[in-house]
């Protein structure tokens, strides 16, 4: 039976955790008011089916305990009072929780999270995301997440202005997001400052944001330069200065991140990873994958050198 690799299933959220919404633009999830079997079926489907997150910023918080988030090929530790800030192109996977652990954990789909990232410096975040995903908080500054956290809540649970919900609810999302951004700042002292948008700033967002959604079906840089209205060349060499890497390379990068991690899931065979990343046949994805990590998929996935 063939297996497929799914993306974020906000029905099975709800069954296996407590769960607010806005359509699937926004979930918000977490175990704050009650205590979660996690041996529980629901729960331990969710814990091992990969959350793709080509299309979403997901931000996970633990207020108690420690927990093992896996992020691209590697697992992070996310102990009390540490959180995970993931964007778009990586794969998440709550692996373990410790007994008595307490998370929030927010999953924003592109359609809801763009206006917000309209405001800040994206290439930045995007470039410290993929160094270093995770961040600390002090007493306070965790107490001031839960509380606009708690506060959109209220306001995806309550009908009263649903006109106005996501609005409402967007806005409470970009203070929280902003905080969580300066955070990320103070923790790095050689991050960047965020700039004031120019056009090649402008350009490698945008870029970004096109591989986020089709990386998995385009490879071709011409592909983004076309959507950009420019020459190939020219979105590589913009793409470089802002960033530090040609555009080739992050499109390579996001790919083989993913492949990675199916991989060691070994939930999926090889060829239907390929086929889930859109390569013509298994075979010239091996080449593909041997081209840029040295090693064959199966080698890899044995852990050989």
């Amino acid at each position: 039976m063939k297996r497929h690799i799914k993306p974020l299933n906000a029905k099975l959220l709800k069954s296996a955790f407590e769960n607010s919404s806005w359509k699937d633009e926004l979930n918000l999830v977490d175990n704050l008011n009650q205590e979660i079997d996690l041996e529980s079926d629901e729960a331990k489907e969710y814990l091992s089916t990969p959350i793709q997150l080509s299309s979403s910023m997901t931000l996970f918080l633990c207020l108690k305990g420690k927990a093992e988030i896996g992020m691209g090929v590697s697992t992070i530790e996310i102990k009390e009072n540490q959180g995970l800030i993931g964007v778009g192109g990586m794969i998440g996977l709550m692996s373990h929780f410790y007994p008595g652990t307490k998370f929030i954990n927010i999953i924003m789909d592109e359609k809801f999270y763009t206006p917000i990232l309209n405001q800040v410096d994206a290439t930045a975040i995007w470039r410290r995301t993929l160094t270093n995903p995770c961040f600390s908080l002090n007493p306070e500054e965790t107490k001031e997440v839960l509380h606009i956290y708690k506060r959109v809540q209220e306001c995806l649970n309550n009908n009263v202005h649903l006109s106005l919900q996501k609005e409402i609810a967007r806005g409470y999302m970009q203070v929280l997001f902003l905080g969580i951004y300066a955070i990320l700042l103070r923790n790095n002292d050689d991050e960047e400052k965020p700039q004031q948008a120019n056009r090649n700033q402008d350009l490698s967002n945008r870029f970004m944001m096109a591989i986020e959604s089709h990386y998995r079906k385009e490879r071709n840089i011409k592909y983004y330069a076309d959507l950009l209205c420019i020459t190939p060349k020219y979105l590589s060499q913009v793409v470089y200065k802002t960033t530090g890497y040609y555009a080739g390379e992050h499109i390579n990068r996001l790919v083989i991140n993913e492949a990675k991690m199916l991989i060691k899931s070994r939930q999926y065979t090889i060829l239907q990873i390929s086929d889930f990343l859109n390569f013509s046949c298994e075979s010239f994805f091996c080449r593909y994958f041997k081209k840029h990590t040295g090693m064959t998929p199966l080698a890899f996935q044995r852990g050989e050198e």
